[in-house]
């Protein structure tokens, strides 16, 4: 049957028994359940009123029952004479009929008034009490004409978004925002003190303290909870800022490479011409004067470096620790990996030398290749003394430089280390080299058990004159931590991304960029010093 149907019959001629009631109470609250679910707020808020008025008669009918039945029994006993008290005792069946006849005539001004009551709310106009009245319904920017309550329907909601996408059509806006206003007293924070005192002073009047009885042992209370993340790592660029830098817009570069007298771009062009050949011109015949010709064009493109993350939308709001140390830890791989590409465009345009030890420990064999690299090229493309050489060598090997002056020392003496970076930084300024370290080379392995790891066998030294290599920057694209589409918002999660545009390229012929301009020399390293070290190269 229709639970509105039964609803209607009551304080009709023909009221609906207790069952029928029974029965349109579970269909009503059925039928709330869903219209909450599908956010139908106006119809659950006629349901919820139609249950109350079901559960209002249905109080009203027991209560009506009991009254009656007290009164039956009152009744009974005024008419019981004390004598014949054994003789004219009803029996309990005729009891009952009486209960009951007694209870339908007192339930019946009770009905009447429910029923009229339940035409009262149901009929009513005025607007419900709002249910939530710490929740904040607001419209930002041009949606802010669309005046939202609690009483606002899902077609409010999209009227909202319809007004506003009229003048949008990109970026990111927020329409509509749903917020809980919590008082003061109930708002919780990282201050665990303060959380503390806020909660004693909620539930300190409720809350039953004993007495300790008998002495008790360990920590039984809870522990302190520290959010912080150490952020281990460091983030930086010293490969790229080694290099000359030069904007790449348009995802690359077309340039003409700089000819190197080396390679004799110009061969035959000049010649001694002597009085006895000026007298009898036969070797040569004549002044030599070739042709100019074009220049071969380089090209070099711009590679992308990515670094992307995908995060829960529960861990991003309520562990923002975790997810900004997971940020971080992003920035350190993405340098790493974008320093150990520049790395390799440089060995890939770069001859591939050796260096024998010399006995000289590791200071005697870094600074006797990086002597006769700068000499070489010197020579080779007749640079003065005062052009300058960019040299890039592992961050670990500046230690293993220093070993040795520190193994050297006098005992006691203050002051070692930073005179070992003095003296080792004056030897590179005097060959006119400047040195960058890089951590992303040659990297250690991790340590276990046992002896402590040594410094590695040998290293990469890349040796150039300056401006040899250009650092083409294509740019950023940077999509921020918060990207959504359609497939994260369904798993409540969202993304960041970022990604860079660079290339290494060499500025110097020919232009399959391999050349003995640029030097990448593996060195053998020997941080103990022995009896042949050089004290003073």
């Amino acid at each position: 049957m229709d639970p509105t149907e039964i609803l209607a019959r009551l304080g009709s001629e023909t009221p609906p028994t207790d069952d029928e009631l029974r029965e349109a109470l579970a269909e009503f609250k059925a039928q709330g359940r869903n219209a909450v679910a599908n956010r139908k707020p106006e119809e659950a808020s006629r349901l919820r009123q139609a249950v109350q008025v079901i559960e209002d008669e249905l109080e009203a009918r027991a209560e009506a029952e009991a009254e009656e039945k007290r009164q039956a029994e009152k009744d009974l006993q005024a008419f019981v004479d004390d004598d014949d008290e054994e003789e004219e005792e009803e029996t309990e069946e005729e009891a009952a009929e009486a209960e009951a006849r007694a209870a339908e005539a007192a339930a019946l001004d009770a009905l009447r008034q429910a029923s009229q009551n339940a035409r009262a709310r149901i009929d009513s106009e005025a607007v419900p009490e709002n249910p939530y009245p710490h929740v904040r319904i607001t419209g930002l920017g041009q949606a802010a004409q669309v005046e939202l309550n609690h009483n606002s329907r899902l077609s409010d909601v999209a009227a909202v978004f319809a007004q506003y996408a009229r003048g949008r059509n990109r970026g990111r806006d927020t329409f509509v925002r749903m917020a809980w206003d919590y008082p003061e007293d109930r708002q919780l924070d990282g201050d665990t003190a303060a959380n503390a005192r806020l909660i004693e002073a909620i539930l300190g009047e409720t809350t039953t303290t004993f007495e300790a009885v008998a002495a008790a042992g360990g920590i039984c209370g809870p522990l302190d909870t520290v959010f912080d993340i150490p952020l281990i790592g460091s983030r930086g660029r010293p490969v790229r800022d080694a290099l000359t830098r030069f904007g790449a817009d348009r995802g690359g570069v077309r340039y003409i490479a700089a000819p190197r007298p080396s390679l004799n771009p110009v061969d035959g062009s000049v010649a001694v011409w002597t009085a006895a050949n000026d007298a009898s011109p036969t070797s040569p015949a004549e002044k030599p004067c070739p042709h100019v010709d074009c220049d071969e064009i380089c090209e070099a493109e711009v590679d992308a470096v990515t670094a992307c993350l995908v995060v829960g939308n529960f861990l991003a709001k309520f562990s923002p620790e975790q997810w900004a140390n997971a940020l971080f830890q992003l920035g350190i791989l993405h340098d790493r990996t974008a320093e150990q590409k520049l790395l390799a465009d440089i060995d890939a345009g770069s001859i591939d030398a050796t260096f024998a030890s010399a006995s000289g420990g590791t200071i005697g064999n870094v600074l006797g290749a990086v002597d006769r690299a700068v000499a070489a090229i010197r020579s080779r493309d007749r640079l003065s003394s005062a052009a300058g050489f960019r040299l890039i060598i592992d961050g670990w090997l500046r230690p293993a430089l220093r070993s040795q002056f520190t193994v050297q020392a006098p005992a006691g003496q203050v002051g070692a280390l930073a005179l070992a970076d003095a003296q080792i930084a004056s030897y590179f300024a005097t060959r006119g080299v400047t040195v960058s370290y890089t951590d992303d080379d040659a990297i250690f392995a991790a340590q276990t058990d046992g002896a402590l790891l040594d410094f590695p066998s040998e290293t990469v030294l890349r040796v150039f004159p300056e401006g040899t290599w250009w650092f083409l920057d294509g740019g950023t694209l940077d999509l921020g931590t918060e990207i959504v589409d359609s497939t994260l918002i369904a798993q409540n999660d969202r993304q960041a991304f970022m990604e860079t545009f660079e290339k290494a390229a060499k500025r110097t012929a020919p232009c399959d960029l391999e050349g003995d301009d640029s030097l990448s020399i593996t060195v053998g390293v020997d941080e103990a010093c022995l009896d042949a070290c050089v004290t003073s190269p």
